[in-house]
């Protein structure tokens, strides 16, 4: 058998990133959904429901960017040991 050495798979890097992107679009829909009148009589939401939105979606992108760029600079490292 040969002895081939394993190869990272080029795209698993990416998949983060990509969550990081839906996170972004999820977040300004729920903040627009928020801000958007609903009846007749509409007050805006209250101050703690924004921040709660808008935090938790920050904290999901920010967590999901640093797995891509993690798992970009695991390839990195692989690919240079495989050579």
């Amino acid at each position: 058998m040969l002895n081939k050495k394993r190869e990272p798979k080029k795209t698993w890097y990416w998949v983060p990133f990509v969550g990081a992107i839906v996170m972004s679009i999820l977040l300004v829909l729920q903040v627009n959904y928020l801000k958007t009148p609903k009846r007749i009589y509409w007050t805006p939401p209250d101050t703690g429901d924004l921040l709660r939105a808008t935090w938790y979606g920050i904290v999901m992108i920010i967590i999901f960017t640093i797995q891509g760029i993690n798992g970009l600079y695991q390839y990195k490292k692989q690919k240079g040991k495989n050579e």
